[in-house]
């Protein structure tokens, strides 16, 4: 019972599917980290009804913990906080840390509807919210533990980290995790690797998570197999070797920017078919200040051959997409740069044309050009996202050599 959880999303838009529930893929990945399952993910419109009966499912089951997102705003249709009041019997009173929070994050006193959100169930715990104006709350009732957190996930996780966690971990047990992300291998070839190693493990779980040109893996075991789980953790990245780029669960672009910045190390790129992507995530990571130089997007041959001088007579021998054209690409960007790690790129996108998923690109460093051709499956932005990470892995390996 105290270690299995609920979650419950209000609200119109998530049921609608306008917003998609990336909360609850959060808060069950979190949850499991502590040792407590989530037996049940419920999703309902901003009615009153509706909550109730989640209240009634969760408050007649077996389950310990409710963690509801979604409601707490200054709006109309925000009234979770006020159904699990009425609903739990208790009053809605002002509440001194909440009003202060909001005040702070205004950098005034506020009258209008904002003020609904100093309001919280009588003898509640307060999670803060450092990020926006309406805190949550931890509400124990009737040997139960209701937890009610904002919809905004940009909101909602830090609010998780520093005040939920730090409160539920009496109701989990300790586990030990390990995360990986992998990079340039398909999940299928990994399974046929892995298959061996997966099917020994008793105590241990080996968990692929596969996303766009990239995979997590998680090991998960008990305290108590540690030794198990040290092993299993050894052979696993033994088998799967250099395509893991990080063991903490970071982005390829973070392992980048950390590894050019380690070595003290500027890159620039020369996008065509990913049209900036690369330069994106890079500088969707702190401290990309210190490694990115320039970024051109030369979309169109004029200005592959304007910019970086690329030869038109190269592009109409061997066409736009390949490996001469964006051999020439990179040194042209070395040229207008002068970084030390130069990236050009290529490719048909789709989704239409004989050539779809087909890019070539090249990376120049220490004077050596590698050029790669690839061929990604997928629609547009799965081709131009699964070019990109595999570029910033091969950056990576070219950087490790």
């Amino acid at each position: 019972m105290e270690n299995t959880a609920y979650l419950l999303s209000v609200g119109n838009e998530v049921l609608s599917g306008r917003v998609i529930n990336t909360n609850a893929s959060f808060l069950a990945m979190e949850l499991e980290k502590i040792g407590i399952t989530v037996v049940k993910v419920l999703t309902v419109a901003d009615d009153s009804a509706s909550i109730d009966a989640c209240l009634d499912e969760f408050m007649a089951s077996s389950s310990k913990i409710l963690i509801t997102t979604g409601g707490l705003g200054p709006t109309h249709d925000d009234f979770t906080k006020e159904e699990i009041a009425k609903y739990c019997k208790v009053e809605l009173v002002e509440n001194k840390e909440a009003k202060d929070d909001m005040f702070n994050y205004f950098g005034e006193e506020r009258t209008d509807s904002n003020y609904k959100q100093v309001y919280q169930p009588s003898g509640s715990i307060i999670v803060h919210n450092k990020l926006g104006t309406a805190d949550g709350f931890i509400l124990e009732h009737n040997d139960k533990v209701i937890i009610s957190l904002v919809g905004p996930s940009y909101e909602m996780q830090p609010m998780y980290i520093n005040g939920v966690k730090p409160y539920l971990l009496k109701y989990g047990k300790e586990l030990i995790i390990k995360e990986y992300t992998v990079v340039g291998r398909s999940e299928s070839s990994l399974e046929n690797d892995l298959k061996e190693l997966v099917a020994s493990c008793i105590n241990v779980n080996v968990a692929p998570y596969c996303g766009n040109g990239k995979i997590r893996y998680q090991l998960t075991a008990s305290s108590e197999y540690i030794d198990e789980f040290n092993s299993v953790k050894e052979k696993f990245e033994q088998i799967v070797g250099n395509n893991i780029v990080s063991k903490n669960n970071e982005p390829i672009e973070e392992v980048v920017v950390k590894l050019l910045k380690e070595k003290g190390l500027k890159i620039s790129f020369a996008e065509s078919m990913t049209g900036g992507l690369l330069a994106e995530m890079i500088t969707s990571i702190s401290g990309a200040s210190n490694v990115l130089d320039q970024s051109f997007v030369t979309y169109a041959a004029s200005a592959k051959n304007k910019y970086l001088g690329v030869s038109l007579d190269t592009i109409n021998k061997f066409d736009v997409v390949s490996k001469p054209v964006v051999m020439e690409m990179v040194n042209g960007l070395e040229k207008l740069s002068n970084s030390n790690v130069c990236v050009a790129v290529s490719g048909y996108a789709g989704p239409d044309g004989a050539e779809v998923g087909k890019v070539c690109y090249a990376i120049k460093y220490n004077k050596q050009i590698s050029v790669f051709e690839k061929h990604f499956k997928g629609n547009r932005n799965m081709i131009r996202e699964r070019a990109a990470r595999d570029i910033l892995f091969n950056v990576y390996c070219v950087l490790n050599k």
